[in-house]
């Protein structure tokens, strides 16, 4: 074996490697646990450095290379359009990478059908490394990752760049009255326009997720916009009852107490007293904050739970209620659920609201 197959082969292992920090650029999780990846990864190098040792011919490399690709994709857990649309934009780019360097270190021999003759050691190392440094740089896309059900038409724009790049390389390879500088000038364009893949693709994602999470929002202001109009109409609901069932249960109390009927007195007087009064904890005139506090707070009271409050608070705020509807019904919650959790017997929550500058 001479020198440049011993490089190649050690370069051939480097560029399985850097394959697959590419597919960790697109994919979060596995299908499998890491030794069958492993294999899977080892296998790749087997087939792609005996077909390159004992053809040599682009054609079939290339073809080759790009099957065993989507074969990994495999590995992954993502839908079919995304294994397609990585595995293309990996190849595009690692080729568009190898064709570059070829044509700068001035290799002219760019056949597709005719066994390769290219024996640099330099431009063998100087492809992986640029290789290895593209991929870095992807790494910093921080929403290609996730798996989005897309448009059909937005798919369909992805697909289009790659495909055509393709056979854009291949009328390339395919022509020989064409100058070097001509052929590193397209395949540098096609390169690029790639690279405009990744971010579109990301930038497409990007805007769902904002979108989807906006619309989460809404429909989530909704529910807490319909929880305080029900804590309001709760709260009047109860003080109306109580003041109704003290009203109806003073006659008999007294009656029962003039015919000193101890049991029906005893029975009367438990069923005043397990009616909690509504206390209104917040009087502010705020609409929001009054509704959410006294509501809460009359929850812990009939958990047993000691409330102390210090409410200085104007009655109209530039502030969205519903985020104060969010924000103090979540820290009520808390305490609540910490006050009914604590060991001692005399659980409190001490509340302090005001309003500064």
């Amino acid at each position: 074996m001479d020198i440049y197959n011993l490089v190649y082969l050690i370069g051939s292992l480097f560029m399985t490697y850097v394959i697959r920090k590419f597919f960790q650029v697109f994919y979060y999780e596995k299908q499998v646990d890491i030794k069958i990846e492993l294999i899977f990864y080892f296998l790749y190098f087997i087939f792609t450095t005996s077909i390159y040792l004992i053809t040599r011919i682009p054609v079939i490399m290339m073809i080759s290379n790009f099957l065993l690709l989507f074969l990994i994709s495999f590995i992954y857990i993502g839908s079919i359009k995304k294994r397609l649309l990585s595995v293309l934009i990996i190849y595009i780019s690692l080729m568009s990478i190898e064709t570059i360097v070829v044509v700068v270190l001035n290799y002219t021999e760019l056949n597709l059908y005719i066994s390769s003759k290219f024996d640099s050691i330099f431009g063998s190392i100087v492809i992986r490394i640029l290789s290895f440094i593209f991929v870095i740089v992807l790494h910093r896309l921080v929403h290609i990752k996730k798996e989005l059900h897309l448009p059909l038409s937005y798919w369909a724009s992805l697909f289009i760049i790659p495909i055509s790049t393709i056979l854009l390389l291949f009328a390339i390879f395919s022509t020989t009255n064409i100058s070097n500088t001509w052929i590193l000038v397209t395949i540098s364009c096609a390169f690029l326009i790639n690279i405009t893949t990744f971010y579109l693709y990301d930038n497409i994602l990007r805007s769902t997720i904002e979108q989807m999470n906006n619309r989460l929002l809404r429909e989530q202001q909704k529910y807490y916009d319909y929880q305080m109009k029900i804590m309001k109409r709760t709260l009047r609901d109860t003080r109306k009852l109580n003041h109704d069932l003290k009203n109806k249960l003073s006659p008999i109390y007294k009656i029962a107490k003039a015919n000193e009927n101890e049991e029906l007195l005893n029975f009367v007087s438990k069923l005043m007293n397990g009616y909690y009064p509504i206390k209104e904890y917040s009087k502010t005139g705020n609409t929001c904050i009054d509704s959410i506090l006294n509501y809460k707070l009359s929850e812990a009271q009939k958990n047993n739970i000691t409330i102390s409050t210090e409410i200085i608070f104007p009655s109209k705020l530039k502030i969205n209620t519903l985020d104060l509807a969010v924000i103090l019904g979540n820290l009520i919650d808390n305490a609540m659920e910490g006050a009914q959790t604590v060991k001692k017997n005399n659980p409190w929550i001490d509340i302090k609201l005001k309003y500064t500058k």
